[in-house]
C-alpha cells in the first residue's frame, strides 16, 4: 500500500514530490521579502532542479520555511548533488554578510547526512567486531593463533561483502 501511494504521487505530482527539501532560514531582524528570493540565490545550471517553491514567514518575521520540490527522485545522485549544491554553493553565497542563518533538512537532507555519518563510522565499527571476535576466540580457545586465523577470516570475508 505504502509502494503504491509513493507511485501514485510520483506519477502524479512528479518524483521530487516524495522527499522535499525544507529550507529553514533565521534572520537576525525581521524581514519583509519573501523568503525564497535571498535563498535561491545566483543563477546556476542547477537551480532549475526546483519544480515549486512555497515559503512561510512566521509572525514576527524572523524565520521562514521555504519547501523546495526536486524535479529528480529522492534516491537520484542528482538529487543528493542538489542538497549539497545549496548548503554549500547557494546559501552561502545568496547569504553572504546578511546574517542570515539557512540550513538545510526534510527527509531527503536528513537521509544524506545518516548515510554519510554511517559511512565515516564503518571502520570503526568493523575494527571493533574483529577485535572482539579476536578476544572471544582468545578466551575460549586459549590459542592466538586461531584467534588470529579467525579474525583474518573475518576481515576477508566482510571485505567481500562491502565489495573490497
Amino acid at each position: 500500500m505504502t509502494r503504491q501511494a509513493y507511485d501514485l504521487n510520483t506519477q502524479g505530482f512528479g518524483p521530487g514530490t516524495n522527499g522535499p527539501l525544507v529550507i529553514r532560514r533565521a534572520a537576525p531582524r525581521p524581514v519583509r521579502e519573501a523568503p525564497d528570493r535571498r535563498v535561491r540565490g545566483p543563477p546556476s545550471p542547477r537551480a532549475r532542479d526546483y519544480v515549486r517553491r512555497r515559503s512561510r514567514i512566521n509572525r514576527t518575521g524572523d524565520a521562514a520555511l521555504i519547501t523546495a520540490i526536486p524535479t529528480t527522485s529522492p534516491q537520484d545522485k542528482k538529487t543528493e548533488n542538489l542538497v549539497n549544491h545549496i548548503r554549500d554553493d547557494v546559501s552561502p553565497t545568496a547569504l553572504k554578510g546578511s546574517g542570515i542563518d539557512a540550513k538545510v533538512g526534510g527527509v531527503t537532507a536528513a537521509l544524506e547526512d545518516q548515510s554519510e555519518y554511517m559511512k565515516g563510522r564503518m571502520p570503526l565499527f568493523i575494527g571493533s567486531v574483529l577485535f572482539l571476535s579476536f578476544l572471544l576466540l582468545l578466551v575460549a580457545f586459549h590459542s592466538p593463533l586461531i584467534s588470529l586465523k579467525a579474525g583474518i577470516m573475518n576481515l576477508l570475508s566482510v571485505s567481500a561483502a562491502y565489495g573490497v
